[in-house]
């Protein structure tokens, strides 16, 4: 009950009180659909190609971008919707949970006299919140392909794939596509928001932000297993890389990787003295 109470304090101050920050998901999405869309058009006025299906619009939004190989004619391009649209949840976590403990979270704290208790209640809080931002995305472009006579498929066309993105998308099987263009950016997101709320404990939010930003941006540069941005993102997967990441590593890669990081978050919050100042 603790737990919940605790719980229900951070769904109030941490989602409810900063609902605004959710916009930034409706942002990045909206303009994404604006942006294949008015690309789709285009393509139509000299090729016979349909419209898409929502398939097509959610995977643009979450693709991310080949890796990039070094040539003298080869310049490197930052997959700007994937790194706004991952960088714009990044904002809406960031520095919560410190600014929380030094106001009513530090009541809290107080009065359940367990520090497990208020870290899990923080982790639910940013599984919650992170969950929330996919959903209003979701459902954004879900809307704009509505409005705009997009058919609601779960089935990326081969034409829109072949202008848009590339036809080796359409390999995939359908439980494969499912966990790398829903799943593994889901994942990844949640690994980001948990790593950022851990590494607020040991420095300032504004620099642990500054590091997710590059991290993000190495992933898109280079492909890794140590640049996470990679995991969640489809263009690095395989069918569609042939040297690609297989999708059931990187699930469980990423799950290990958020348990690790839950686990450490709470050995180090434990020893923290919450009276300390920034």
């Amino acid at each position: 009950m603790k737990i919940m109470k605790m719980f229900k304090h951070d769904w109030l101050e941490g989602i409810w009180h900063r609902k605004l920050y959710l916009i930034l998901s409706v942002l990045a999405a909206f303009f994404s659909c604006t942006g294949i869309h008015s690309s789709i058009i285009e393509h139509q006025k000299t090729e016979n190609i349909s419209n898409g299906t929502f398939m097509d619009y959610w995977i643009y939004l979450v693709d991310g971008c080949q890796a990039y190989k070094f040539d003298w004619y080869n310049s490197f391009v930052i997959p700007i919707r994937w790194i706004c649209f991952i960088t714009f949840l990044l904002i809406g976590v960031n520095n919560y949970m410190l600014s929380d403990l030094k106001g009513w979270g530090y009541q809290v704290l107080v009065h359940s006299k367990s520090r497990l208790n208020w870290w899990i209640s923080k982790l639910m809080w940013s599984i919650s919140y992170t969950l929330c931002y996919f959903f209003v995305s979701f459902c954004t472009v879900l809307i704009y392909c509505i409005l705009r006579n997009v058919a609601v498929n779960f089935k990326p066309t081969l034409d829109i794939m072949k202008s848009q993105a590339t036809e080796s998308f359409m390999k995939f099987g359908n439980r494969n596509l499912y966990v790398a263009v829903l799943i593994l950016p889901l994942l990844m997101a949640l690994f980001l928001s948990i790593i950022q709320m851990v590494l607020s404990l040991y420095i300032r939010p504004v620099y642990v932000f500054i590091i997710m930003f590059i991290w993000l941006v190495a992933s898109a540069y280079k492909k890794s297993w140590l640049l996470v941005g990679n995991l969640g993102m489809p263009y690095r997967m395989k069918p569609v890389l042939k040297s690609g990441f297989s999708t059931v590593q990187c699930f469980f890669v990423l799950i290990a990787a958020s348990l690790i990081c839950i686990i450490w978050g709470y050995l180090k919050f434990r020893k923290r003295d919450i009276f300390e100042k920034e």
